[in-house]
């Protein structure tokens, strides 16, 4: 990142463009609070739920598991419908 930095700028094209879109703002902003929530409530990582919890048959993985797929789809949905509209 550093050289091609160095460069846009020794070529005169680097421009910092600060326009956001304000859906993905708040949206970033409210996953972020909810998954900083979410990482304080939780009992262990998601990556030790699906490779180490379900091997062993652990009851706590298979509850993430179970609200992992309905989470996504209803997280992915509300990503199309409200954060990038069509």
């Amino acid at each position: 990142m550093a050289g091609s930095a160095w460069s846009a700028i020794r070529l005169g094209e680097w421009r910092l463009q600060i326009k956001l879109p304000w859906r993905q703002v708040v949206s970033a902003v409210l996953g972020g609070v909810i998954m900083g929530l979410a990482s304080r409530m939780a009992p262990a990582c998601n990556i030790w739920h699906l490779f180490g919890g379900l091997p062993i048959l652990a009851l706590q993985s298979f509850l993430f598991l179970a609200g992992l797929f309905p989470g996504a789809w209803l997280g992915g949905l509300l990503l199309t419908r409200l954060v990038i509209p069509r």
